[in-house]
């Protein structure tokens, strides 16, 4: 949806990212009813290694898009952080990150030894 409608620069992360990772919502995501009861940041599964940076914020008003969540922030990397949800519209709403996965996989999927052993694979580069 990002490449259709030239909403941002999309590339392939320098390292994957998985994990249980805050995200913030942006000035527009503070008022989002989807987002309604969670905190700020608030906490997702997050597994990619693609992303889309760069907004560009007059697309999204001619289009009358709102990016409304970002990638957590990192002060120490000096890298723009990534698109995480956009309402495309009142009935279109889409998430870099899986709102559906579940505390109790996910923690179960972490502990896996095989899991850990890339993990620690990945770090070492």
């Amino acid at each position: 949806m990002c490449r259709h409608y030239k909403l941002g620069d999309i590339n392939m992360r320098r390292s994957p990212s998985f994990g249980v990772l805050p995200v913030n919502k942006t000035g527009l995501g503070l008022n989002e009813q989807l987002f309604k009861g969670l905190g700020e940041p608030f906490y997702a599964v997050d597994s990619r290694s693609w992303q889309v940076i760069n907004p560009d914020e007059k697309r999204f008003k001619e289009l009358g898009m709102q990016l409304v969540a970002i990638e957590k922030e990192r002060p120490h990397v000096d890298l723009p952080r990534a698109m995480m949800a956009i309402r495309y519209n009142d009935y279109f709403f889409a998430t870099q990150f899986h709102p559906e996965a579940d505390a109790g996989g996910m923690k179960g999927m972490l502990l896996r030894e095989e899991k850990r052993r890339s993990d620690q694979r990945a770090r070492r580069g």
